[in-house]
């Protein structure tokens, strides 16, 4: 087999893959990221909120029960052990979002799920960051997703509400 018919059937695999999780969450139409599709729906379910009509609207992805709004995020990375992040994530307020919420993946399975008040301040000045507008912006990078995994009752007193593996229960009051 050459690299062409290589390619197409792997890519043939995927899209049956990527068909089978899109009609999970009940989007077997979307041409979107199925990582940023698979985000949405997974924050909803974490944070009992509920999916806003237009999926692709600015903003906000998830209102809350009180009417809070929540912005959904991915960030992939390759597996832990095989070296640094490739890709890291900036934060960041958005006007009338009271949640900033991250779903965190290595070598594709989610690890974490973190959501970040409106105020990023007291987390910034925890993590010892030093980038301007600490307020509203928060540069995160590997090791300061490592702190945050590993101590997470910590981060839940600044604000922060945390999912991890394997029960995924909140560390911190609830999201909404």
């Amino acid at each position: 087999m050459n690299q062409v018919d290589g390619l197409l059937a792997e890519l043939a695999l995927y899209r049956s893959a990527r068909q089978r999780l899109l009609r999970t969450c009940g989007l077997a139409e979307s041409q979107r990221d199925p990582l940023a599709e698979f985000a949405e729906q997974f924050a909803a379910g974490l944070t009992s909120g509920t999916l806003a009509p237009n999926r692709v609207q600015k903003g906000w992805d998830i209102e809350q029960h009180d009417g809070g709004r929540v912005q959904v995020r991915y960030l992939a990375n390759p597996q832990r052990d095989r070296g640094a992040w490739v890709n890291e994530h900036t934060v960041d307020r958005i006007a009338d979002v009271h949640w900033y919420m991250l779903v965190l993946f290595e070598d594709l399975r989610v690890v974490g799920a973190l959501a970040f008040p409106e105020d990023l301040s007291d987390i910034c000045a925890r993590l010892g960051k030093r980038h301007p507008r600490q307020y509203e912006t928060l540069q995160l990078t590997r090791r300061n997703w490592e702190s945050i995994r590993d101590a997470p009752a910590t981060f839940a007193r600044l604000g922060m509400r945390i999912w991890l593996p394997p029960d995924w229960e909140p560390v911190g009051d609830t999201v909404g």
